[in-house]
């Protein structure tokens, strides 16, 4: 990526829309660029030694369901002490996931086992697409799901904490009138 001014090669977080067919309109992403220009992905992504980063599969969740057309390959990074997801084109992700494989996090932390994690997905916010941990509370389409995210960012699944049960995909278990079960 270089830019529009001068044509000086970037670095760190690129806003920027994506490299998709002629005539496709697209709202810009965020990209993370080694200190070489290249964005941080999936099987294009090489560290300055040349050495291929691990990857895995991840599944997006929507309303505590699997979205059917969301399959993503991924690989996770840590900038500034805080974990990201990447896709194989580089862009940064945002929202619940499923790790179906584990998925070593470049730049420390060790792996991120399979599991469910949360990316943040407030746009207007600093935190946006970094992994979260503690209880999360994700608001889709007007409703709300509770995860209760380890230090490790996993979700608890099918295990009761703090007096609340959570279920197969991570979201506590509520009562028909919204209260906690």
């Amino acid at each position: 990526y270089y830019t529009d001014e001068n044509g000086d090669q970037r670095k760190g977080w690129v806003y920027a829309e994506e490299n998709t067919e002629a005539g496709e309109d697209d709202d810009p992403v965020w990209y993370y660029l080694s200190s070489k220009g290249r964005p941080f992905n999936v099987g294009g992504y090489y560290d300055d030694n040349g050495s291929k980063k691990s990857t895995g599969s991840a599944q997006l969740y929507e309303d505590g369901n699997p979205k059917d057309d969301q399959l993503n390959n991924v690989a996770a990074k840590v900038i500034n002490k805080k974990t990201y997801l990447f896709d194989d084109a580089g862009v940064m992700l945002d929202g619940v996931y499923e790790l179906l494989s584990t998925v070593n996090r470049v730049g420390g932390g060790g792996n991120l086992d399979a599991g469910f994690y949360y990316f943040n997905t407030n746009e207007d916010s600093s935190t946006f697409g970094r992994m979260e941990t503690g209880k999360t509370t994700v608001r889709q389409d007007g409703e709300e799901y509770v995860y209760h995210l380890q230090s490790n960012g996993q979700a608890y699944t099918n295990k009761i904490v703090d007096g609340c049960l959570y279920k197969a995909n991570g979201v506590r278990l509520d009562s028909d009138d919204g209260k906690q079960v």
